[in-house]
């Protein structure tokens, strides 16, 4: 009798979600859409090595599950451009990494209390594109660019969080933040 494994959702091509095991967002890089499963143990019994995550799945985020470690890549890995040492005062020196906002997004403080809304079409910068701890749909915000200069996006502390829009979708288009890659 074959084994069956409960899954939790699926994972189409380019669909953002939340990598637990490395503490990123990340983006699904197949060309085929993939199980998530409720458990690792597909992965232990076939030796196969394997991330945990956090998914949207039928309007819910964040619905935990496993996949392969293969079918996932930071969504760093899909910067505009990477820069380092942005001059401003409250700034870390280190890189950075720059997307773009692809719909109105919420900015929040270090608490998670709402600051601002940005609008669509902002440059902005984070060092590792991590999710917020308590809050998952959340990213690490540094910074945003107005008229060609760099702003912190939370005045005089060096970083808070950007809403990822995750709750309203995940795919290429529908995710919060666009990123440079073909959909």
């Amino acid at each position: 009798m074959a084994t069956t494994y409960p899954t939790v959702g699926t994972l189409a091509p380019g669909e953002a979600f939340v990598n637990y095991t490395t503490n990123k967002w990340s983006v699904q890089p197949g060309s085929v859409t993939i199980d998530v499963y409720s458990s690792p143990q597909i992965f232990i019994d076939n030796n196969v090595s394997y991330v945990e995550v956090g998914i949207l799945h039928n309007g819910t985020f964040p619905v935990n599950g496993y996949i392969a470690a293969t079918s996932s890549l930071a969504v760093i890995d899909y910067c505009f451009y990477t820069m380092n040492n942005i001059w401003h005062p409250t700034f870390p020196d280190q890189k950075y990494y720059v997307f773009e906002t692809q719909k109105s997004l919420s900015v929040y403080d270090q608490f998670g209390n709402f600051s601002w809304t940005m609008s669509a079409g902002t440059m902005i910068c984070t060092d590792t594109g991590a999710p917020g701890d308590t809050y998952k749909n959340l990213m690490i915000l540094y910074g945003y660019e107005q008229n060609s200069q760099w702003w912190a996006a939370i005045n005089n502390v060096n970083y808070g969080f950007i809403d990822t829009g995750i709750e309203q979708g995940s795919g290429c288009t529908t995710w919060g933040l666009k990123l440079n890659r073909s959909c």
